[in-house]
């Protein structure tokens, strides 16, 4: 797919607002509000659509964030989605003092045990996916 040129997203009607924040590798991140909640919506790009190895990681995402995930379904395109609760937070800034590093490592270590302990694995652990939410709780998507 040329990402220059990507495929318009027409989420269901009770999705409003939406915009794109991201788009990466296999589709697009919206934040949308449903039911006057806000949400992050994440839309794999119909490119992959025939392809059952990316059906399969955009699938594994998504069981990876329950309980998280608020909605899954399809768009008006055939193309599989899920809304999550949206938390716009921010990459870490640097530097950081020792005792930051190692509370953040501490809260990422915790999480990757959660959901080990649940049998699942990130598989995409990287510093983009790490971000300090506005009440200084550090997530890791």
């Amino acid at each position: 797919m040329d990402a220059a040129t990507p495929d318009p997203i027409a989420l269901p009607a009770r999705y409003s607002g939406a915009r794109v924040l991201a788009r990466g590798a296999f589709g697009a991140v919206l934040a949308a509000e449903l039911a006057g909640r806000p949400v992050a919506v994440k839309v794999l790009d119909a490119a992959w659509l025939a392809d059952p190895e990316a059906g399969w990681r955009f699938a594994a995402e998504q069981r990876r964030l329950v309980p998280r995930v608020v909605e899954a379904g399809r768009d008006a395109a055939g193309r599989p989605f899920f809304a999550q609760d949206l938390v716009l937070g921010a990459p870490p800034a640097g530097p950081l003092d020792a005792a930051e590093v190692r509370r953040i490592v501490a809260a990422l270590a915790a999480a990757l045990s959660h959901a080990h302990g649940r049998g699942l694995v990130h598989g995409d652990l990287k510093p983009a996916n790490v971000h300090v939410a506005a009440d200084g709780v550090w997530l890791l998507d």
